[in-house]
């Protein structure tokens, strides 16, 4: 059963693989006005304590849903409005300033339902009867014609083969083999790459 608890940097990671894709901007509207709900364990405190001491560092901890759901902070709309509030998608913390203290929050978890609601994942090919491909190879092929477009002649098949790997993983989250791969690029490769003369 997936966890109802995601990271905000595989909230984000999700949102723009969805169909309809998503930017930071607009993920962070959504945030802004309430429709993703967002927690984390606690905010620590950066700036020093007005007699210079240091403020306390929390020890590392495991943090697991049970602990999350007893003990958590509700990270308000307001927070995400602050104009100091600077997102690290990547580390899914976000630092801020409320009066003249700067805080960084742990980890921020966000609602699994509301991202999918949001931007509902990529559904899988229907089958529409007889053999239907598994993999969206006509797509694929577009990518490599954009590519040579783009960028001419490529140096090797190996680059296509590449190319075509990381368009399906960045898509479908997963790759056909790597024979595979090679069996549609060869002819492809063959057929419309050799007939490009190479850069002089």
């Amino acid at each position: 059963m997936p966890s109802l608890w995601i990271t905000l940097k595989e909230a984000r990671e999700m949102s723009k693989k969805s169909p309809e894709g998503c930017s930071s901007v607009d993920f962070l509207g959504c945030l802004e006005n309430g429709e993703i709900e967002a927690k984390t364990l606690y905010l620590e405190r950066l700036t020093a304590f007005p007699d210079g001491s240091k403020p306390p560092v929390h020890p590392p901890h495991q943090q697991t849903e049970k602990s999350f759901e007893q003990s958590h902070i509700v990270l308000q709309p307001g927070l995400w409005q602050n104009p100091s509030t600077v997102i690290e998608f990547d580390k899914s913390i976000a630092t801020f300033v409320e009066g003249d203290v700067e805080y960084v929050t742990d980890t921020i978890l966000v609602r699994r339902e509301d991202v999918e609601r949001l931007w509902p994942p990529r559904a899988p090919p229907k089958n529409k009867g007889g053999r239907e491909p598994k993999w969206d190879w006509e797509g694929a092929m577009m990518a490599m014609g954009l590519h040579i477009f783009v960028n001419g002649r490529p140096s090797s098949q190996a680059e296509l083969e590449k190319l075509v790997q990381g368009w399906f993983i960045d898509r479908f989250d997963q790759a056909p083999a790597e024979s595979l791969i090679r069996e549609h690029v060869e002819p492809f490769y063959q057929a419309i790459v050799n007939s490009i003369p190479e850069k002089g």
